[in-house]
């Protein structure tokens, strides 16, 4: 099972489902000042509901990462990397990205939240950066 060691994270290495993809995001996340901690979201409990095809399923994203903002304060970010895009994942990647974050964020009691997908990991620092920067609503 590849494994990759880890820093910022409480868990002391992240497992990951493919050979190469999330121990990329991982090791540029622990590269990362912007990043205070990150989990693999793995056995967690943490998944958004969705329905495809007329059946409720559960969306299990890659990463959960604490990133500081440029004031300071702290951001969660989920993070999800793909491979491959279908139609189930875009209508994962689109759940959360634009009915769970947004309730969420609404609710207002468990801090701020974005959502990025990871399409090319060579990325992963610039598009976490922009975010920061710019407002993850606008990194797809």
């Amino acid at each position: 099972c590849p494994a990759q060691d880890t820093v910022k994270c409480h868990v002391n290495y992240v497992v990951a489902d493919t050979e190469e993809w999330e121990q990329g995001v991982a090791k540029k996340l622990e590269e990362m000042p912007e990043v205070l901690s990150y989990v693999k979201n793995q056995n967690l409990g943490f998944y958004i509901p969705y329905e495809y095809g007329g059946i409720g399923r559960q969306y299990v994203p890659d990463f959960v990462a604490k990133l500081e903002r440029k004031d300071g304060e702290p951001l969660n970010l989920i993070i999800e990397v793909t491979g491959k895009k279908d139609d189930k994942k875009k209508l994962k990647t689109k759940t959360a990205r634009e009915l769970w974050v947004p309730a969420i964020n609404n609710e207002g009691s468990f801090g701020e939240w974005a959502f990025v997908e990871i399409q090319d990991i060579h990325e992963t620092q610039n598009l976490i950066r922009y975010g920061i920067s710019h407002g993850f609503n606008i990194v797809q």
